[in-house]
């Protein structure tokens, strides 16, 4: 390097950080190794008595070092920053999830406690309509018995005409009773499919929030082990259920919502 380059300032911010002109510089302003280099240079005497430039050239190789020491640990603590603030919303992201994976678990819940009653009432009224249709089968049978057995009771028709007109209402009766159980039937068939439609459409949903927690929980976890274990964020973190990072091995304040991955 020859002894009039330009020489980087240490401590001084960036729009006053370099040392422009050959001329004496206060060592409060550049480094010690600057101030003597640009110092040697203004002193004829210096450069008279014998300053190598194996010497100039040792003394410019510490002024590099230090310039780049500096430009290093400003980038490390910028570095640091970004992550701090990713870390930040990586958290704020996965207790948002875990917040509304707790309320489709609510829903999916819900479904199902509606689609048990659903089925519950499906079958007390299948056993209803199996009792009336044993009823129409014994009600036509007492018909036909008393058709076959007409002509030998012709002397008793009046008494049994009676019974008869009854067994009709019975069947008439019994015929209504079937159809709107059929149709009751019908109905609640048309509500349990609705009911496992919007059961399978809410549980779909679910586990896409449930997928979009766990990698939430995962990013933040990975953004964690990447920061010091002396950060705001590393020390505040173990707030905040769990500490794994992998869907293999998901927050145990989660697994009693589900079960991951």
């Amino acid at each position: 390097m020859e002894p009039n380059s330009v020489q980087s300032c240490d401590d001084k911010p960036p729009e006053t950080s370099s040392c422009d002109t050959v001329k004496p510089i206060e060592p409060a302003f550049c480094s010690q190794a600057s101030y003597k280099f640009l110092m040697m240079d203004d002193n004829p005497t210096a450069n008279n008595s014998g300053l190598k430039a194996s010497q100039i050239a040792h003394d410019a190789a510490e002024e590099a070092n230090a310039a780049n020491e500096a430009q290093a640990e400003a980038a490390q603590n910028a570095s640091q920053q970004v992550k701090l603030m990713l870390a930040e919303r990586a958290m704020a992201a996965a207790n948002a999830a875990t917040s509304l994976l707790e309320g489709k678990q609510a829903i999916v819940d819900s479904y199902a406690n509606e689609i048990q009653g659903a089925e519950s009432v499906v079958a007390q009224i299948t056993a209803s309509l199996e009792t009336s249709q044993a009823n129409e089968e014994a009600t036509c049978a007492a018909l036909r018995i008393a058709d076959n057995h007409e002509a030998a009771m012709q002397i008793v028709v009046d008494q049994i005409r009676s019974g008869l007109e009854d067994l009709d209402t019975l069947v008439e009766q019994s015929q209504a009773d079937l159809e709107e159980e059929q149709q009751m039937v019908a109905k609640a068939k048309d509500l349990g499919d609705r009911l496992a439609k919007e059961f399978k459409e809410a549980k779909a949903e679910y586990d896409e929030v449930k997928m979009a927690t766990c990698r939430a929980v995962s990013a933040a976890m990975e953004i964690q082990r990447s920061l010091p274990s002396n950060s705001c964020f590393a020390r505040n973190i173990d707030s905040f259920p769990g500490n794994s990072s992998s869907c293999d091995e998901c927050p145990s304040g989660l697994k009693d919502i589900i079960s991951f991955c």
